[in-house]
């Protein structure tokens, strides 16, 4: 593997991580001790939690293309690579 797949490899390790963190937060909230007598003790989260859609980002497709151009290239140095170990 090149530097640039290890350093992408370890780079992606690192979000996923984070990203894990950032979705148990979003999961967690609070209510009074008022609102789940006013539900007649129910704890069903769906009864608490406001249901909110997000907002949908789409990255400009420059930037894509640029992501895109840029894999690509990585496969082809990690193809040659595989082709000369294979000679």
């Amino acid at each position: 593997m090149t530097e640039m797949g290890a350093r992408l490899d370890a780079l992606q390790s690192r979000i996923g991580n984070l990203q894990s963190e950032i979705d148990q937060l979003g999961r967690q909230f609070w209510v009074t001790v008022e609102q789940v007598r006013a539900n007649k003790h129910d704890l069903s989260a769906s009864r608490y939690k406001p249901v909110t859609s997000d907002e949908t980002y789409h990255e400009p497709p420059q930037v894509t293309l640029e992501r895109l151009s840029r894999l690509e290239q990585l496969m082809a140095e990690e193809i040659k690579s595989l082709k000369e170990l294979l000679k």
